[in-house]
């Protein structure tokens, strides 16, 4: 399974992952799952805008730029503003077109407040369907308890594979970043989609992590520091 540190690659994020957050032996756990597919991926967060920490999910990863079809209202808009919101936040941009995600960058690590939860989650809304916000801080947000496939079914699942020419020189790289994570090294495809028997897969998963709960809903993007 690999694993991906999505800041600054561009390329994963903004997105929901639906799946679990790994902390303490699941983390390590996370490390030796065998037999996966090449959906389930784990990432390693940065979040928290100045006062960086590192929270890592496992799980399927839906990417809004290649959902837009599930969107309204010019989804690549929104797109557009959770991007602005990364390393070097452009505030111009930020402040002009999206005033709504303005004040929720270059943040010190607090949690968001309610209203900051919902003027989020108003946002992400006026383009795509998505479960309310129930808790988070900069770039890294929990929904609330929900049935995935209630908002989710049918959305294109992203993943990534190691390029065949590629190969022997990539097999013992399991961790991929902001310096290879790109066309040279790997395939990217989100063709499959997210159905019942990828949700399946996913509680089988967390079972094997010693989870105890459902698959959740997160929302992820890049971090501004």
């Amino acid at each position: 399974m690999y694993s991906i540190s999505p800041l600054g690659t561009g390329v994963v994020l903004p997105a929901f992952v639906v799946g679990f957050a790994l902390e303490g032996s699941a983390l390590h756990a996370a490390y030796h799952l065998d037999d996966t597919p090449s959906w389930l991926l784990r990432l390693d967060q940065q979040a928290g805008g100045y006062c960086m920490s590192y929270p890592s999910v496992l799980g399927a990863v839906l990417r809004l730029d290649a959902n837009l079809e599930r969107g309204r209202n010019d989804p690549a808009r929104a797109v557009r503003g959770f991007q602005a919101m990364a390393e070097a936040p452009d505030m111009k941009l930020l402040e002009r077109e999206f005033p709504a995600l303005a004040g929720l960058v270059y943040t010190y690590g607090d949690s968001y407040r309610r209203a900051e939860l919902r003027m989020l989650g108003n946002f992400l809304r006026h383009y795509f369907d998505a479960p309310d916000f129930e808790s988070g801080f900069e770039a890294f947000v929990r929904c609330v308890q929900t049935e995935p496939l209630d908002w989710f079914r049918g959305w294109r699942v992203f993943s990534c594979t190691v390029r065949p020419e590629r190969v022997a020189e990539l097999a013992d790289v399991q961790d991929f970043d902001e310096s290879s994570l790109n066309s040279h090294n790997v395939l990217i495809d989100d063709t499959e989609r997210f159905e019942a028997p990828m949700l399946e897969r996913l509680t089988a998963m967390g079972r094997r992590l010693g989870s105890r709960s459902e698959p959740r809903v997160f929302f992820l993007w890049e971090n501004s520091n």
